[in-house]
């Protein structure tokens, strides 16, 4: 499934209208994604067929090029990605077991043998053997049939990887900014922590998808609501105040693009009523002031 998806004014695709003036880039342009299917059947498919194709060397070097790490003998994160790929196993048999038309005994088989493959692959073995063992041809055929079975049912789209690298460079410059400001201190950890939760989210996003991101989105508005006061008093200074609309409409941007990926409606925007009247109208000061 290819599909273009482009957001303008008061238009975002299949999913709906009434997103305001923005569009979706966080730099002013229009996104055009050109999006394929991305749920967590499909991303397991596409990491362990690139595992299929590859030979010789060790777990850790061959899983770690089908993981795309760019340092095989970083072990922390190496494990990081085989716990993900365990958590995907996870998702899928979830989704699976969802669908009433499903018969779970039928599509995932072998996903328990190859959960234990996974924890196999910690002790850094001989690859070949480890793909003999634990991954043979009729597992990956089943992961397939799975990731065409959840597309009917729970679709998610894939997101550009020029978005994502737009996005991870602003989170980094806004933790910079951040951490040179004179935010209030608790206010400053909570932001610290909250954009920790994103850049782990893009990390992790080539194996676990858009969930993470919009978990951190639901977090990022409990983050407004609890520290209000924090929020009324930095938007009335202006220096501070810089800080926080930064981060607003970077949250802006992810629950756009986050919205399009799963073909859900944004979350963020929609629960700004609950965040109190000041930080509402220093909001709609910036929102006046782009037009």
């Amino acid at each position: 499934l290819i599909q273009t998806q482009q957001i303008e004014r008061g238009f975002i695709g299949d999913i709906g209208s009434g997103l305001g003036a923005e569009r979706c880039r966080y730099k002013g342009g229009v996104m055009t994604m050109e999006s394929k299917q991305n749920n967590a059947a499909n991303r397991l498919h596409r990491i362990l067929s690139a595992a299929k194709g590859l030979s010789g060397g060790n777990t850790y070097q061959q899983l770690g090029n089908a993981f795309g790490l760019s340092d095989q003998r970083d072990a922390v994160d190496f494990l990081e990605r085989l716990i993900a790929a365990a958590r995907t196993i996870d998702v899928i048999e979830t989704l699976i077991k969802k669908i009433p038309s499903a018969d779970p005994n039928l599509y995932l088989r072998g996903f328990d043998r190859l959960k234990q493959g996974l924890a196999a692959a910690a002790s850094n073995q001989d690859f070949n053997g480890w793909k003999t063992a634990y991954l043979p041809t009729e597992q990956l055929e089943r992961i397939e049939f799975c990731a065409h079975l959840i597309e009917q049912h729970y679709p998610e789209d894939e997101l550009p990887a020029d978005e994502l690298k737009n996005v991870n460079e602003e989170v980094s410059a806004l933790y910079e900014s951040v951490i040179a400001s004179g935010l209030d201190p608790d206010l400053k950890l909570a932001i610290l922590d909250l954009l920790d939760k994103i850049k782990n989210a893009l990390h992790t996003y080539r194996m676990q998808g858009i969930q993470p991101l919009r978990d951190a989105l639901v977090t990022a508005t409990g983050a407004f609501i609890l520290h209000h006061q924090q929020f009324e008093q930095a938007a009335a200074n202006p220096e501070e105040r810089s800080v926080v609309e930064k981060l607003y409409h970077l949250l802006e941007w992810l629950d756009k693009i986050s919205a399009i990926a799963s073909r859900a409606q944004p979350l963020f925007k929609q629960l700004l009523p609950y965040i109190p009247p000041l930080l509402v109208a220093a909001v709609d000061f910036v929102e006046k002031a782009k037009r």
